[in-house]
């Protein structure tokens, strides 16, 4: 027997229902999945590409302070290398993150 599936707005008050097939159904609750997950990628890549163009903002802030300014102290220098290291893990961690869910969001469409 097959299943009884109906497509029906999610509202307030009386609304029609469609009535649609089982595969009908499965296809678009599929569809649903993948625009979900493509959502959920654009947002991490996002986040990539911000956390690249923080790093790449304060390289670009470094190197204009050490030719305007002309300091060369230990602890302006240091400062530079602490945010730098902060930075640069903070890209690679979120790299890494993206790799390992963006395998796992489209998985379901390689039918793993």
């Amino acid at each position: 027997m097959e299943k009884q599936c109906f497509l029906k707005l999610n509202s307030i008050g009386p609304c029609p229902k469609i009535p649609i097939s089982e595969d009908e159904f499965h296809q678009m609750d599929l569809a649903n999945k993948t625009l979900a997950d493509a959502f959920s990628f654009e947002l991490k890549f996002e986040m990539v590409l911000e956390n690249y163009r923080e790093f790449e903002l304060s390289a670009a802030g470094w190197s204009l302070s050490a030719v305007i300014e002309s300091r060369y102290e230990y602890s302006d220098f240091a400062l530079n290398l602490m945010q730098a290291n902060r930075q640069i893990v903070n890209l690679l961690s979120m790299v890494r993150m993206y790799l390992d869910q963006t395998e796992r969001l489209f998985s379901h469409l390689a039918g793993r």
